[in-house]
């Protein structure tokens, strides 16, 4: 299989791969009737006209299924080989996200600079592309994901020869939650892959590049709410909206008012269909046969879907953004202990509203 043939096999448009999608991601913890809830949003952008076509499939895996952490083209000497222990929902082939039995979220978002290892012969490797499915599969515990990446090498997966990098957002059952990125911990000239984590409920929001730091300390300049908010559909101000208004989300009389509510929050992060961004004259951000090689501003990355994650429920809302219904998955309905086979659903089926559990095709 040829990498073309294999990354349109994951779902991954080959037009033009300089970018890849981006996102937002914010853990919610609110009150509802004297006690905590458990909530996780998150979006997923893309810019069609670069040619990145998305695979929006939801799917259910069960236990027992054997992967392992190769990239497309194969090139890994060493990659982990696994069995997962642990049935779970996810949505993309390309890193995606997803939260599995055990009420564990895993999500992939884009950090352009990251930096990944260089394999080795004796270390299992798992592609970058492929950790939140090796998580999802083998952890219970945000201390169990941290453990399994510890054990690995992350390596970066190159497709049509670009690099997608990404820093991962996972959280558990008991509101434990972490951020992990893979930064320079090394020089420019002799950059050396290095990994950092996050961990803690002061960590609850992830965007994209830059890495945390600069993220937050861009944040501490209206963190006392006597700046006006920056409306760019930048990373830094996405960052900034997340914060902001997460921790002023009121409580909600029921569950699902509580997940009305994230699902405004992730709102606020939105990039709307035909957004421009008039301060990024960057060339290489336009399709080249779009625009006939002439100059132009670029397009920012539209919505394509927002999640949110009920971790106390164990339920996965999901709503696209061209679509007007809204769907979700009881994992609960899902009997993990039996299940032997693979279910997908398309969720742009116009049909489809509601609980959908039982409308995944098994096979």
């Amino acid at each position: 299989m040829n990498v073309k043939t294999a990354a349109l096999a994951m779902g991954i448009g080959v037009l033009g791969m300089g970018a890849a999608e981006a996102c937002s991601l914010a853990f919610h913890t609110g009150q509802i009737a004297g006690g905590e809830t458990h909530l996780t949003g998150r979006t997923t952008d893309s810019v069609a006209e670069l040619g990145i076509a998305l695979d929006h499939t939801m799917t259910i895996s069960p236990r027992g299924v054997q992967r392992n952490g190769n990239t497309v083209d194969g090139s890994l000497a060493n990659p982990a080989q696994w069995t997962s222990k642990y049935g779970s929902l996810t949505v993309e082939k390309l890193a995606g996200g997803g939260v599995n039995e055990k009420g564990l979220s895993v999500d992939g978002l884009m950090l352009d600079k990251a930096v990944y290892a260089t394999p080795d012969q004796s270390t299992p490797c798992v592609s970058n592309l492929k950790v939140v499915t090796y998580l999802l599969d083998n952890a219970a515990t945000v201390q169990e994901c941290l453990d399994l990446i510890n054990n690995v090498l992350v390596v970066g997966e190159k497709i049509l020869g670009n690099e997608l990098g990404m820093h991962i957002a996972v959280r558990d059952a008991s509101n434990d939650m972490a951020i992990i990125e893979f930064v320079n911990g090394g020089t420019k000239k002799s950059p050396m892959s290095k990994t950092v984590v996050y961990r803690g409920t002061e960590y609850d929001v992830a965007t994209n590049e830059p890495p945390m730091p600069q993220q937050l300390k861009y944040y501490k300049k209206f963190s006392d709410g006597k700046k006006g908010l920056g409306g760019d559909y930048n990373s830094y101000d996405r960052f900034v909206r997340l914060k902001m208004f997460n921790k002023t989300l009121p409580e909600g009389s029921s569950t699902w008012e509580n997940v009305c509510n994230v699902f405004q929050l992730m709102d606020t992060v939105h990039t709307v269909a035909g957004a421009v961004d008039y301060s990024m004259k960057e060339y290489e951000y336009v399709n080249k046969e779009t625009h006939k090689g002439k100059k132009t501003y670029a397009h920012m990355w539209p919505n394509i879907w927002t999640s949110v994650t009920d971790h106390d429920n164990l339920t996965f809302y999901f709503k696209m953004a061209q679509y007007p219904n809204t769907v979700w998955v009881d994992l609960k309905k899902i009997d993990f202990e039996t299940l032997a086979k693979t279910g997908t659903l398309d969720p742009r089926d116009f049909s489809l509203t509601g609980e959908v559990s039982g409308k995944f095709t098994w096979q």
